[in-house]
């Protein structure tokens, strides 16, 4: 059994992008999806064990998903000064969740943090969600793999009510994480 096979995801995004939305639909394994829009307040912290065909051992992710209030970053800066994985989320129907990305991002890279001589966030993303609004989409995927590019992060796209790409990218960041898990422990 892996010793430290629990890590801590931080979901950042604007509110309305689907956050909540993408992990509900992830955590139910794509039998959950509301219509009906929630605001997150604070932060919203949720877990799941995640099993491998192809490992002998799961991974424990720990989810953050924090409202997209400014008035609450702040607070919310605890959450994110250590995250082991990151997760940024934007509609592509609407631009300015793509420029508050931004934001989002350069905040949050003030905080990376250095452990045993490895740069925290182990793992970073991006998700382009709400894909299945094809006539409101206004941002290509070729812009989002542009954002990703410049902070050097891995670009996913889908939609949280369809539950496309959702499985894909939280199953990249276990994969991540348990790859991370093997190298922490031989090293010790």
């Amino acid at each position: 059994m892996l010793k430290n096979n629990v890590g801590k995801l931080v979901i950042v995004g604007d509110s309305t992008v689907g956050k909540t939305a993408l992990l509900q639909t992830f955590l139910s394994s794509g039998l959950e999806f509301s219509e009906k829009y929630n605001l997150t307040m604070g932060v919203v912290a949720s877990i799941k064990e995640i099993y491998f065909a192809n490992h002998n051992d799961p991974v424990i992710l720990l989810f953050y998903d924090c409202t997209g209030l400014d008035l609450y970053h702040g607070t919310l800066s605890k959450y994110w000064k250590t995250p082991d994985m990151l997760l940024a989320v934007y509609d592509v129907s609407s631009a300015s969740s793509l420029n508050h990305l931004n934001e989002w991002i350069e905040l949050i890279k003030t905080t990376k943090w250095t452990k045993n001589e490895v740069q925290y966030p182990i793992s970073c993303a991006i998700f382009a969600n709400k894909t299945d609004l094809i006539e409101r989409r206004i941002i290509t995927t070729e812009k989002g793999k542009e954002i990703a590019g410049k902070y050097q992060m891995q670009y996913f796209e889908g939609s949280a009510k369809t539950n496309d790409g959702i499985n894909e990218i939280f199953h990249w960041f276990s994969e991540k994480w348990h790859d991370y898990s093997i190298k922490v422990e031989l090293n010790y």
